[in-house]
């Protein structure tokens, strides 16, 4: 005669299940948060790299530094166009003005962040001490992972683009020439 069971076996299996489907959840989850934190800091870590840059060719232009400044305002749909008087600047044989230099480092390093970054661009302001600073500026993709608030660096924007419909992702450097 066998012996009547209850059903315990059963439910230590459905437990089992259940403990295991959340921790699968949970190590799925913890995924998902790292890849986004990889990707904003692939994102991080151009937006530096064309900040540097563009530092650099200010540095190497100080006459022109002026013209560096943005007379734009930060559009990810709009593309860019290429300056009339900066194709000089890149042949050897050619001696292009200082202003001419700016408008051709402008137009290339704007390009470099848009082919580098989602909706990326750069926009150089005035300032403090009579320095200035380079924005770069992108669009964080809506995927799951990145849109974490804490990854955020939104907070870093000047004011206006604060306010812009497009909630660009900012990375400021200072530099003084």
């Amino acid at each position: 005669m066998r012996p009547k069971q209850s059903g315990s076996g059963l439910i230590e299996v459905l437990v089992a299940v259940v403990v295991l489907s959340v921790g699968l959840l949970s190590m799925l989850w913890a995924q998902t948060k790292s890849m986004g934190y990889q990707r904003t800091a692939e994102f991080r870590n151009m937006a530096a790299q064309i900040a540097t840059e563009y530092a650099d060719r200010m540095r190497a232009n100080v006459a022109g530094a002026d013209h560096y400044l943005s007379s734009y305002r930060y559009d990810p749909t709009q593309g860019f166009s290429r300056p009339n008087s900066g194709e000089k600047c890149h042949t050897a044989t050619e001696v292009c003005s200082a202003a001419e230099m700016a408008e051709s480092d402008q137009y290339d390093l704007r390009v470099m962040a848009r082919n580098s970054m989602p909706g990326g661009d750069v926009l150089v302001t005035r300032g403090q001490n009579s320095g200035y600073d380079i924005w770069v500026v992108w669009i964080q993709p809506n995927v799951p992972g990145l849109d974490d608030p804490a990854l955020s660096s939104a907070v870093f924007c000047p004011d206006d683009l604060k306010r812009d419909k497009h909630k660009p992702q900012c990375l400021q450097l200072g530099v003084s020439l």
